[in-house]
């Protein structure tokens, strides 16, 4: 993509009008201009040589991400075992865990910038959007996980054993700061003419070294937001009060099914934790 040549209505929105620059330059080639018609920009005809550009300036700054996370815990399978015999029950459970990251330009570049700029890993994670110059624009990412299990389930005489779902929900706020403004020397390059000065009479100054009243850049600002729900199981067991007297990881599913922002599922596989029990993932 071409670059973007810098406009009188780009340097206005960063503080400069035409006539604040012709103050700040004509004293610089001895007041030899008669007024602000003679200050040129991009002008191949009056000033050829001389250019200004706009552009992003620097890698994107991620800020520190803010988190809050709730969990609840349901029980999906409970039996208390009040005979002499071993008491075994399969299970299945269908669940999905989520993860929904979006992204927003809150605050747009003021200036004109004909390409994208690139934003990667917010909140530490693998995604990553591109974004024009422009306010109010929104991209996400969406991931599922989809999982499929069967438990056999063993009580023995006498124990009281449940099967419990933990649900936990994180949900994140970051900001992604982007500056754009006008390209470093000699890029900067503002035109002059006027009466002879020091043997010509056309002159290109460089904006960051004369134009230091106002900022010759500002802040793009790209609010992002993550919402992530997990799912995992655990046994316990409980005595003849109801009270929680010891806690058993379960086994988990081996893969589950991948699906990106609603695309079709794909299998994947995960590591593999603790068994208890002879169970089996579904697919």
């Amino acid at each position: 993509m071409s670059r973007t040549k810098t406009t009188w209505e780009d340097l206005a929105h960063l503080g400069w009008y035409r006539y604040g620059i012709f103050l700040a330059l004509n004293p610089v080639r001895g007041n030899t201009m008669k007024g602000s018609e003679d200050v040129t920009l991009n002008d191949d005809n009056a000033n050829p040589g001389f250019y200004c550009y706009n552009t992003y300036k620097g890698a994107p700054k991620m800020q520190a991400p803010s988190y809050s996370e709730s969990t609840t815990q349901t029980v999906v399978w409970e039996y208390n075992n009040r005979t002499h015999e071993v008491f075994k029950d399969s299970w299945r459970e269908s669940w999905q865990n989520t993860e929904h990251v979006s992204a927003t330009v809150t605050k747009g570049a003021t200036i004109r910038i004909n390409s994208s700029v690139h934003i990667e890993g917010l909140f530490d994670l693998p995604v990553g959007f591109d974004f024009s110059q422009d306010s109010e624009q929104t991209k996400s990412r969406d991931k599922s996980y989809e999982f499929t299990y069967v438990w056999n389930l063993i009580v023995e005489p006498g124990q009281h054993g449940r099967l419990v779902r933990t649900t936990t929900t994180k949900v994140g706020t970051q900001e992604c700061l982007v500056t754009f403004g006008l390209e470093d020397y000699p890029n900067d390059q503002i035109g002059t003419k006027g009466a002879m000065w020091n043997g010509y009479t056309n002159w290109g100054y460089s904006a960051h070294s004369y134009l230091t009243k106002h900022p010759l850049s500002g802040t793009m600002v790209i609010s992002a937001s993550l919402n992530k729900v997990d799912h995992s199981y655990f046994f316990e067991y409980l005595d003849s009060k109801g009270e929680v007297v010891s806690k058993e990881l379960v086994s988990m599913p081996t893969h589950g099914m991948l699906s990106l922002n609603g695309g079709e599922a794909t299998a994947v596989a995960f590591a593999v934790g603790r068994n208890i029990d002879d169970g089996k993932a579904v697919a």
